[in-house]
């Protein structure tokens, strides 16, 4: 994000879930990631950027929202996204509360949820929740569950009482010191200004526009 020019990226799946790759279509193994760079599509995409730092898909503070970094890597190894999902299982039970302040499109927004999270694209661990996104339209979605059972976790599930809100940039603060989450590793702590940096990075990847 900081080069004069900046590169054309290629992207291989080695994480444990692949949310990310998910973005661009890039799934299953390492030979189909080389065939989507050696096919040679680009797109160009959003990128965040949290208190100076950048993520690709996600910005999250609260319950849930430190699994990616937290579980061992013996236990991602040995079990794939099984760890994750044991682990958010296991904070489930853990009742937590986000006192939260939203800045954003002119409005003041303020509330308790069990974790909240920006969101540039659909997935975010495993599961379909951002489905009317697009990584190329200059804007992320907050979102924000409305307290209830397994920390509001169920809300993200069914896709019920959980507000959304678009803009290109939010001023976050919590009650929550953090660190924010960005991208499954420890990012920014405290207060949070989001910005949205329209297709300021390209891809090799299927195409997404």
């Amino acid at each position: 994000m900081k080069a004069r020019k900046t590169p054309v990226l290629g992207y291989l799946n080695f994480g444990t879930i692949g949310d990310v790759g998910k973005n661009f279509g890039i799934q299953g193994g390492l030979r189909n990631a080389l065939k989507i760079i050696k096919d040679g599509h680009i797109e160009a995409f959003d990128v965040g950027e949290a208190n100076g730092s950048y993520f690709a898909y996600t910005c999250a503070i609260g319950r849930y929202s430190d699994i990616a970094y937290a579980t061992p890597r013996r236990e991602k190894r040995r079990h794939g996204r099984l760890a994750y999902y044991r682990a958010a299982a296991n904070q489930a039970f853990e009742k937590k509360k986000v006192h939260y302040e939203i800045l954003c499109n002119g409005q003041k927004i303020e509330g308790t949820t069990g974790f909240l999270m920006v969101l540039n694209g659909k997935n975010m661990g495993g599961f379909l929740v951002n489905k009317k996104s697009s990584i190329t339209d200059g804007k992320m979605e907050l979102f924000v569950a409305s307290e209830g059972p397994f920390n509001g976790l169920t809300h993200y599930l069914f896709h019920h009482k959980v507000r959304v809100i678009s803009s290109d940039s939010f001023t976050i603060i919590t009650s929550e010191k953090g660190p924010w989450c960005l991208d499954g590793e420890k990012g920014p702590q405290g207060q949070i200004k989001v910005f949205c940096h329209p297709k300021a990075l390209r891809i090799f990847s299927k195409k997404i526009s």
